[in-house]
């Protein structure tokens, strides 16, 4: 083996202190969204009860953070910018009771770094509070100014000297997604703080602050997430959960909607999500995930929140503890829901016998009987143009029935047409049953045939032939991830189909669709195509969309585990015939396999 020759190595050095801050921000502050964080973060520890921020340029250009907390005291205001400056931590032992969000010392002094920073703040007992500029860690000015007690936090030009890390910044729209999704979080994490979110001088987000899970919620992530959710309150061995989950109709394509808080901070339990899905279980569609907004609290010695530095990792003293309280949480709150969908449908009951029976509050009942009678209310409340739209809307589904008796008239003449083919019926819900002459029996996938069918229709067909407009937009609210990767992949995904537009706040609205999917169909389709984007965002091309064709054949196929009418068999198997090319669905498992009678015969020893 050749000797190392020692002469020829780089000898070790000592790193200058400038470059081991710059080292270290980088590993606090990856993007404007790590900043947003820990200021948002420093302003909640300082007791704010309102706190306002303001982005431009996704938060490179320009990023204010104003409270109403306690402020820093004059004394203070530059020793907060040293490095492992805290009023967090004193010793030791204050690391087994950490309740506050931060408690490291390293965010002023890292955001500061790396930015031109300006700092305006005043404590109660001052009578003048303080202004301190900081450009790259140097320090330019630090005077008396006049102003409320609180803080606000001005970051202009953020890595303007790291052109590095520059480097790696996505879009202005991603990073202000990034920082979108941030604030929903924190928002979440506490409904008794007004926040006020700006975003590019539109205000994105304001809310009341009154301490009201739900009105936060609703604030964050609109109506059709909100209206989808029953509320979960449950204790076991000193460990609580509250909040909400999801209905078990509203399954979604991915867990990115799924949001746990351990003593009001923001983290990722993936023992939380294991025992969530578990509890649904036997409630959801497979290949379908709920959603929750799940708040833990615990002795703060039970969990360990200095795990990682963004501290959005915990390490629980139990995890049993956590997953069983979680499991029978969302298993008891499934149940109380489910008594309530048996009182919908039991009207004639008396009133008395039914509140004592299951408890529901009486201005919930005339809830469910407004509902029933929700088709006398439209009569006298819908507008004129909606009655012209749904008439419209009506006459095609009039004509589509016409064909359809159309289809079913032929049907007589199909044996004669295919004298070999004779089509037997379903079994399990999933495979259709044919005899191909006296000596064959074929069994056909319906939804790996029909998937493969409406993806050779997308590949050869144009744009408009394969896009349907719809009688009334859709709005599909997103995670901001989510919301994200669609925002920046419209154009390509334009080219299958679908026409979507941008309506603020994770809200997406959605004018036509791929001619193949079902309108209930759409706002999965939309999550399973953003997850994709998230996944494979480095392998995305324009010109080879198959794994979008295979996204929406995939949705809009007929579904197994749901029995077929003799219409969509006809057609199904009609098409099957005029392409007999084909024998595998997009993704490569057969469409159909035969059965001969001679092995038939053997099975059962005939000879």
């Amino acid at each position: 083996m050749q000797s190392i020759k020692l002469e020829h190595m780089n000898r070790i050095n000592i790193l200058d202190k400038k470059i081991v801050e710059l080292i270290a921000a980088g590993e606090i502050v990856e993007r404007p969204a790590s900043a947003v964080k820990e200021l948002v973060e420093n302003s909640i520890d300082a007791g704010a009860n309102m706190i306002s921020v303001h982005i431009k340029n996704g938060g490179i250009k320009f990023i204010k953070i104003s409270d109403n907390g306690s402020g820093i005291c004059k004394q203070d205001v530059k020793k907060a910018f040293l490095k492992n400056a805290t009023s967090k931590v004193k010793d030791i032992y204050d690391l087994n009771f950490i309740k506050t969000l931060g408690f490291r010392g390293e965010a002023l002094a890292s955001i500061s770094s790396i930015s031109k920073l300006e700092l305006i703040t005043r404590i109660k007992k001052e009578d003048v509070g303080s202004r301190y500029l900081i450009t790259g860690g140097e320090e330019e000015k630090f005077e008396d100014f006049g102003c409320p007690v609180g803080s606000v936090f001005t970051i202009k030009d953020l890595f303007f000297n790291t052109p590095a890390r520059m480097k790696f910044l996505k879009s202005d729209v991603a990073e202000a997604n990034a920082i979108s999704g941030i604030i929903d979080k924190i928002t979440l994490s506490h409904p008794e703080i007004s926040f006020k979110y700006v975003r590019d001088d539109k205000e994105i987000l304001n809310t009341s602050g009154d301490g009201k899970i739900f009105s936060c919620i609703y604030s964050v992530y609109g109506k059709e997430f909100s209206e989808n959710l029953i509320p979960i309150d449950y204790e076991l061995k000193n460990i609580k959960i509250s909040g909400f989950i999801s209905k078990t109709s509203y399954g979604r394509a991915s867990k990115s909607m799924q949001h746990f808080f351990v003593n009001n901070r923001y983290v990722k339990i993936k023992i939380g999500s294991v025992a969530l899905q578990e509890a649904f279980k036997s409630s959801m569609i497979s290949g379908k995930f709920p959603s929750c907004v799940l708040y833990i609290n615990l002795s703060y010695q039970a969990v360990d929140v200095n795990v990682h530095p963004s501290k959005t990792e915990v390490r629980f003293m139990d995890e049993r503890f956590i997953f069983d309280t979680i499991y029978y949480g969302t298993k008891n709150a499934l149940l109380k829901y489910d008594n309530q969908v048996i009182i919908t449908s039991n009207f004639k009951e008396d009133k008395d016998k039914i509140f004592e029976k299951y408890y529901i509050p009486n201005e919930e009942f005339e809830k469910f009987e407004a509902i029933n009678n929700f088709e006398n209310i439209a009569k006298k409340n819908v507008e004129p143009e909606l009655v012209q739209k749904k008439s419209d809307f009506m006459k095609n589904k009039f004509n589509y029935l016409i064909n359809s008796m159309i289809k079913e008239e032929k049907q007589q003449t199909f044996e004669e047409k295919n004298d070999t083919l004779k089509i037997l019926g379903e079994i399990f819900k999933c495979y259709i049953v044919l005899q191909n002459n006296p000596q064959e029996l074929i069994l056909v996938d319906k939804h790996a045939a029909h998937e493969r069918l409406i993806y050779e229709k997308l590949k050869s067909n144009k744009i408009s032939e394969n896009s349907q407009v719809l009688l009334e937009p859709v709005m599909i609210n997103l995670e901001k991830s989510e919301y994200s990767a669609i925002l920046e992949n419209l154009d390509l995904i334009s080219k299958v189909g679908y026409k979507i537009e941008d309506f603020g706040s994770g809200n997406l609205i959605v004018r036509s669709i791929p001619v193949y999917l079902n309108t209930s169909d759409i706002s999965n389709s939309i999550i399973e195509i953003s997850n994709y984007i998230l996944k494979n965002k480095n392998n995305l091309d324009i010109n080879h969309l198959d794994w979008l064709y295979y996204s929406i054949s995939c949705q809009g196929a007929i579904k197994s585990g749901k029995i077929s009418n003799n219409l969509e068999i006809l057609d199904l198997i009609k098409k099957l015939l005029n392409n007999s090319e084909i024998k595998h669905c997009p993704h490569g498992r057969n469409i159909f396999f035969s059965i001969l009678k001679k092995d038939l015969d053997k099975k059962f020893s005939r000879k």
